[in-house]
Order: C-alpha cells, then structure tokens, then sequence
C-alpha cells in the first residue's frame, strides 16, 4: 500500500476524502437515497419503528414481563445501545468530528485507514442485537393482557415517530437531496418513493396488530397467543425482507448492466498495437480496445513511481 499514492498512512485529506455525516446517519435509518452508500446500513423502518417503541417503552405497564425483559427495560441498557451509536456513528463523521481527528493523531494505526463511513460496520451486531430485543418487547406487549391504556399510549408513541419520519422522508424526496452515488448509480434501481410506501405499510400492520391483540384479549387462551406471536412473527419477517429488498438488493446494481450485452468478437490485437505507433493517445482512464490507447491515469489509484514518471 506504501508504493500506492495516497495510500500509505497519515494522509489526512485523503483518508477523508468521502464524507459521512448526520445527514447520511439519517438517510441510513429512513431514506436510503440521501446516505453515502459507502457507509450505509439502512434496515428498513419497520425495524426504526420498533427499536424507538422499545426505547420509549416504560417498565410499568400493565402486563407481565420476564426476568430477562426486565433487564432490558434498565434505562442504563437502553442508553449503552443509543452510546454506541451515537459513538461509532460520531467517529464515521471524520474530519467533521473532534472524536475522529483526536484518534487520528493518538490511535496506532487509525491513520492508516479511508472511506471511514465504512466503520459502520460495526454497527450492525449492536443494531441486530438492539432490533432483536426490541421484537421482544414487541411481542410481550400484543402476547399479554393490556389494557386500553397501554395500547392507546403504544399506538400514540408509534404514530409520533411515524409521522416525523414521513415528515422527513417527504422533505428528502420532494427536495430531491439525494446522495451522487445513488443519482449516479443506483438510480436505476428502486423508485425513491418505494422507501415512503413500505413506511407506511409498515406503521399501519403494527397498529393493526397492536389493536387486533388488545380486541382479543379476552378470546385468547395462552395456546392461541402464541400463534398469534408465530403469526406476527412470520408477518414481520416477510414485510421486512420485501421492504429491504426494495433498496439494498439492488444497492452496486450500475445502469450499464441493465444494458444489451454486445455479441463477443475477436479484436485484432497485433494490428491494433501496429496501428498505434502512428495513431494519437488519448487521455482519459480506462483500457482501450483499439489503436487510440489511453493514456489516462487516477492519481491514487496507480503506483507511486508511475505517477511520477508520468
């Protein structure tokens, strides 16, 4: 990597050259299309709407709860999940964040990395283990019995985070505040409104299982709540996979795929190579099939010595 520009260590311009910011944390968690896809990790917000339940969710409600969900009813369990997002996602912010640039001057070896979106990463075992809990406190609340209390209060909740997330989904997409990559490659691959749509297909199945469990509260034996916990199960998962599917699939999909593959042919290599002696170059970046060979060159891409020489 030393022999490649740039890319030896403590190049700080360089190393932050991809900017990941609380913009891109936003459009990570709720519109895929404004976040830098370097860094990011978008789970779709039936998963949004479920964590912030979880994390406005108060440990005296009504209904029973195990030892476990007790545990993680602890406001100290909930402010370590929101610490180490909050903290990973501060240092992805390179040089926009003090955190960043004190690891770059006192951490060994921070200095030898770019595209510090991608630290990102790290957080999905936190965001997978957060999303998990979070679908147990979901699925205690509509397997116990609540009162109408609990359930307007749940409804409520959900539908405050909801509508400031449609809120801001709408401002990003009417606004047309899109990350270039997405305008320059993933355009092509869902509709930008398909992430609003499923929002609110996810918001309206959780209300509806919410009030179609309290309704029945007094119907259900303990047998047929925990079908009703399969069933909710099985539903959730489907709905997420189908409203992930809708971006992240497609995610490095580049609009030249979509076009017709040409038929193969053989090129005339040793008559290209003897036409190019009395043929131009070109400057431009890429590899060339005819006697116009480029002569093109991305900085720091190459070796060091080659760009020199050049």
């Amino acid at each position: 990597m030393a022999n490649t520009s740039h890319r030896g260590g403590d190049d700080f311009a360089y190393s932050t050259t991809h900017i990941f910011n609380l913009d891109d944390t936003i459009g990570s968690l709720i519109f895929p299309p404004s976040a830098q896809a370097e860094g990011w990790y978008y789970f779709g917000i039936l998963g949004v709407l479920l964590i912030l339940s979880y994390l406005t969710s108060r440990s005296f409600f009504s209904y029973n709860r195990t030892n476990l969900n007790n545990i993680y009813q602890n406001v100290n369990i909930k402010i370590f999940f929101i610490g180490w997002i909050a903290l990973i996602s501060y240092i992805s912010y390179g040089k926009d964040s003090y955190l960043f640039i004190f690891l770059w001057n006192n951490m060994p070896f921070f200095s030898n990395l770019r595209v510090w979106g991608r630290i990102n990463i790290i957080l999905i075992p936190i965001i997978s283990w957060l999303l998990a809990v979070a679908y147990i406190d979901f699925e205690n609340f509509i397997s116990k019995n609540i009162n109408i209390n609990c359930l307007i209060e749940k409804i409520l909740t959900l539908s405050f985070f909801y509508f400031f997330i449609l809120y801001i989904q709408i401002i990003l997409f009417n606004n047309k505040i899109y990350d270039s990559y997405w305008v320059q490659y993933f355009h092509i691959a869902p509709k930008e409104n398909t992430f609003i749509i499923f929002g609110k297909i996810s918001f309206i199945v959780l209300c509806i299982l919410l009030i179609f469990s309290y309704m029945l509260r007094n119907f259900l034996n303990w047998l047929l709540r925990r079908y009703l916990v399969v069933v909710t199960l099985i539903i959730l998962t489907f709905l997420s996979i189908l409203e992930i599917r809708s971006g992240n699939i497609n995610i490095w999909i580049w609009t030249v795929q979509n076009k017709p593959i040409p038929l193969k042919k053989e090129l005339e290599i040793s008559l290209s190579n003897h036409n190019s002696f009395k043929t131009p170059r070109n400057y431009r970046v890429g590899i060339s099939h005819n006697a116009n060979f480029s002569v093109g060159i991305i900085p720091t891409w190459y070796f060091s010595q080659y760009v020199q020489f050049f």
